[in-house]
């Protein structure tokens, strides 16, 4: 059930003191996270490509020891105060200085040359047009260090969904062809998780 957020002009779900308009959006999917990214060194580096208001980086903050990069460029719903959540509840982690916001969109972040470390996970959940996804896919892989783990999310979402009503299974597919032997393909269900080898 919402509840009216005690300062913004929003209907909010409290889960454990975190505010978000939307349901939660990676719960679903930990029972297959989990056991792979067991391993993950600590410290690492993560990156998220979409965080909108931070349901994902609050896992990454609260489950690794890690430095996080989240691209973000927000303004997708001008009606629902995505940014103000995202800080609000980065903050209330208390880790925030671990997290370093980008509020670009991810063509811009990448097409920059960003000086930043190999990445141990990369989490995909930006952009759904399939252009998007395909050219995030491609940064992504190599961003990714060697042995570390790629999460593409929304394999399985309905084309109808989809802003170009095409949706990122077949940029996902396109990748996962292309980077055959580069890859070991750990999952494929709603999302795609591979292994950079």
């Amino acid at each position: 059930m919402k509840i009216k957020h005690p300062t913004l002009n929003a209907k909010v779900h409290d889960r454990d003191g975190y505010f978000f308009t939307h349901k939660d959006m990676i719960i679903d999917h930990l029972k297959f996270w989990e056991p792979i990214l067991a391993n993950t060194p600590s410290p690492c580096n993560i990156l998220e490509i979409g965080s909108l208001q931070g349901n994902s980086a609050i896992y990454w903050l609260n489950n690794f020891n890690c430095q996080l990069w989240c691209i973000e460029p927000f303004g997708r719903t001008k009606s629902v105060p995505d940014k103000e959540l995202f800080l609000e509840n980065i903050c209330k982690t208390g880790k925030k200085d671990k997290v370093n916001l980008i509020e670009l969109k991810s063509d811009d972040f990448f097409s920059s040359k960003p000086d930043i470390p190999l990445l141990d996970i990369i989490y995909v959940d930006g952009s759904h047009e399939a252009d998007f996804v395909a050219r995030d896919c491609i940064n992504a892989y190599q961003y990714c260090k060697i042995g570390g783990i790629i999460i593409m999310d929304d394999y399985k979402m309905p084309r109808v969904f989809a802003d170009d009503k095409i949706g990122p299974k077949p940029s996902i597919d396109s990748f996962l062809e292309k980077y055959d032997d580069k890859i070991e393909v750990l999952h494929i269900g709603y999302q795609v998780i591979v292994k950079k080898l």
